[in-house]
């Protein structure tokens, strides 16, 4: 059967942890939040609501790099050693490339 343990592996073959957090870094810049913040205003869309949504969607994302992460760091397999330190990099990087408080370093901060 699939247990929950299986997501890690399935999304660690389908997606590399570098790119998935430059994709999260980008989509998820103060611009895009600022533009949200812009069209809710227009839109009659409550600040907190879209808060709430943001932090919603950072509590999925750290729980997917989180899974990613864990089932690299747990493997004992010889190429996950290497893997599992660049993943550790890649995850302080994008932390240092984040303004603090924004979703990206939540994301992050939050998975570590």
């Amino acid at each position: 059967g699939f247990n929950s343990d299986d997501y890690g592996t399935l999304l660690r073959k389908q997606i590399n942890l570098q790119y998935f957090l430059d994709t999260i870094r980008v989509r998820f810049d103060k611009s895009v939040i600022a533009g949200s913040h812009e069209k809710a205003t227009s839109e009659q869309i409550s600040t907190s609501t879209i808060e709430e949504a943001y932090e919603s969607i950072a509590v999925s994302l750290s729980d997917i790099l989180y899974n990613m992460l864990i089932t690299t760091l747990t493997s004992s397999a010889g190429p996950s050693v290497t893997l599992g330190e660049r993943d550790v990099g890649a995850l302080v990087a994008t932390l240092t490339e984040c303004p603090l408080g924004s979703v990206c370093a939540h994301v992050v901060t939050t998975t570590i």
